[in-house]
């Protein structure tokens, strides 16, 4: 219960101090967008030539703000909802101290673990959606790296995702199971150094 309360502190100081910086990234904005409003020439051609750049470059740091703010939104969204639901950290758990057991023969150990599991995988599957989609810049996947990669390199997990399910999409017809994206962004977070 300790180690819980423990890694909900880390959890949250993290998405504190990201948030921290994207408050930061926006009063910078702000200031320099007021310099640049402050040190315009005083002649009217000048003005205006002026003022179409600071426009073409608001606009554009405006659009790469808002992108940031939406890549660090999801990735806090994600670990928000983690923390919230029980049966996700459970079976994050199970796995993370490899408690969790999937095998050819018996499948699933406890009837639960398959909703569990698929619940789980589903959840970060997101963030690897908006990844692959270039929604979310891989330096905001620093917190979520870990819960990825340990996740989707547990033995089970993998016998489960990269064997069965790939097989049960084949037989019927389907071109990838819905855990694909979150099998390439666990071997893209292997070969990054966050």
């Amino acid at each position: 219960m300790e180690d819980n309360a423990m890694e909900l502190k880390d959890i949250l100081s993290l998405v504190i101090a990201l948030l921290g910086v994207v408050a930061a990234a926006a009063a910078a904005y702000a200031a320099l967008t007021s310099k640049k409003s402050a040190d315009r020439s005083a002649s009217a051609a000048d003005r205006s030539a002026d003022a179409a750049t600071l426009s073409a470059r608001s606009e554009e740091e405006s659009v790469t703000l808002q992108k940031k703010l939406a890549s660090v939104n999801i990735v806090a969204q994600t670990l928000k909802e983690y923390v919230s639901d029980a049966g996700m950290k459970i079976m994050f758990y199970k796995i993370d101290y490899n408690k969790f057991r999937y095998d050819r023969d018996t499948r699933f150990q406890e009837p639960a673990d398959e909703y569990e599991l698929d619940k789980l995988l589903s959840h970060f599957s997101t963030v690897a959606l908006a990844w692959k989609n270039g929604v979310t810049h891989p330096d905001d996947l620093v917190i979520v790296k870990y819960y990825v990669i340990r996740i989707m390199r547990n033995p089970g997990v993998i016998l489960y995702v990269e064997e069965f399910l790939r097989k049960w999409v084949k037989r019927n017809g389907i071109d990838k199971h819905p855990f694909e994206l979150l099998v390439e962004l666990r071997d893209f977070l292997e070969g990054r150094n966050l």
